[in-house]
């Protein structure tokens, strides 16, 4: 089951999550020019580079280059949806996830585009300027080392304006994800894992017998039974609950202890957890009633802080 931790490790470990996870990957694997500028592949030539005096052609000023958009960038809607549920799996039934991660692997630049049920890499070629002030799109295919073949090419629209430095949000159709409609982007400073936990589970708690529980926005946990690391699960592939699950760190690990799974959610302010059973038929389920009902730590039987 795809998840916060895995997601963010998209870019660099894709073949290993698309074995584990069943996920659909699509990746280009080849180094790409590593400069700013436009790839080689789709680059004018020396004579249409020229300006009218035969000088180099002018660059733009509103030009945008890959370093402007370098990052994690999360659909407004899902992550406005995510404060609210405060549930992921909840959030994307009101807003469809949409994440693009822009990054440099060594000496190129890859687009990786997910929905949490699949994701796409590709190498970056160039970005085009559009016809007007704000608008260009990134041209992508599975390996911009080489020429590229215009079948191959997969065109990302987008718009939006840099602030003193970079861009904070941009408008971006994507093909594969939003039926070319155009979403807004906000991009997020630490990671996507954090960024989850953060908004969802972070936090102090204490349940009804006055014992504490302690979820870290970087995914330590820590309960009465033990403390393990933690991610969250984003998509509903196999059952409709949310989940917090350990992860093992290295596969030895992996091997000795076996995986935990708590089912929780949030009502009234309160956070409840729940035993997960697995069921070939029905994937895994939460218990109908909570093993423990939480409130922040400093807070009263409601939820509210004292």
């Amino acid at each position: 089951m795809p998840s916060s931790a895995q997601i963010s490790r998209l870019a660099s470990v894709f073949v290993t999550l698309a074995l584990s996870a069943g996920v659909a990957l699509w990746s280009g694997v080849a180094p790409a020019e590593t400069s700013d500028a436009p790839a080689t592949p789709g680059a004018p030539s020396a004579e249409a580079a020229k300006g009218p005096k035969g000088g180099p052609r002018p660059i733009r000023k509103d030009r945008v280059f890959v370093k402007d958009l370098q990052g994690v960038w999360v659909a407004r809607d899902y992550a406005d949806a995510l404060r609210a549920t405060r549930m992921p799996l909840a959030a994307a039934r009101k807003a469809k996830p949409l994440v693009v991660n822009i990054r440099k692997d060594r000496n190129k630049f890859t687009v990786l585009r997910t929905d949490f049920g699949r994701a796409i890499l590709l190498d970056i070629v160039e970005i085009e300027p559009g016809a007007k002030a704000g608008e260009f799109r990134l041209v992508a295919a599975p390996d911009a080392n080489g020429p590229v073949n215009s079948a191959d090419v997969t065109y990302l629209p987008a718009r939006g304006k840099a602030g003193e430095t970079r861009f904070e949000s941009l408008d971006f159709s994507d093909p594969g994800f939003s039926k070319k409609r155009f979403r807004n982007l906000v991009r997020i400073e630490e990671g996507l894992g954090h960024f989850v936990n953060g908004i969802t589970i972070a936090g102090s708690y204490v349940d009804a017998k006055g014992r504490s529980y302690t979820f870290s926005q970087k995914g330590e946990a820590t309960m009465p039974d033990g403390s393990f690391a933690y991610e969250l699960a984003l998509a509903p592939v196999a059952g409709a609950c949310e989940l917090i699950e350990s992860v093992a760190e290295t596969e030895a690990a992996a091997a000795a202890a076996a995986r935990k799974r708590y089912g929780f959610a949030w009502k009234g302010g309160r956070l409840h957890l729940f035993e997960v059973t697995s069921d070939a038929k029905a994937g895994l389920q939460c218990s109908k009633e909570p093993f423990a009902i939480l409130v922040p730590a400093g807070a009263d039987a409601g939820g509210a802080r004292t």
